[in-house]
């Protein structure tokens, strides 16, 4: 039977308080947990940019975008239910 694989993207924001290097290391953590659950198609670094409304009293935050390819198994679902691979 052949693999199902479901493309998904996650749109994450990083606090604006962290520092360069606090912020590499978010995204670097995230992307080691989805690459021993899934295969990384793109990501895009968006950058600091205006929110659509206050989070916690900031108005802006730093995105990153991850598309990503996963089996469709049911650890896929428990993953991205939850993103625990647990």
């Amino acid at each position: 039977m052949a693999k199902i694989q479901e493309k998904y993207e996650v749109l994450y924001i990083v606090d604006p308080r962290k520092t360069e290097e606090e912020t590499a290391a978010i995204i670097e953590k995230f992307k080691t947990l989805i690459e021993e659950n899934a295969t990384i198609d793109e990501i895009e670094d968006w950058g600091k940019r205006h929110l659509a409304y206050e989070i916690d009293y900031q108005t802006e935050g730093y995105y990153e975008l991850v598309i990503f390819l996963i089996d469709h198994t049911k650890e896929y679902v428990h993953f991205i239910m939850t993103g625990k691979t647990e």
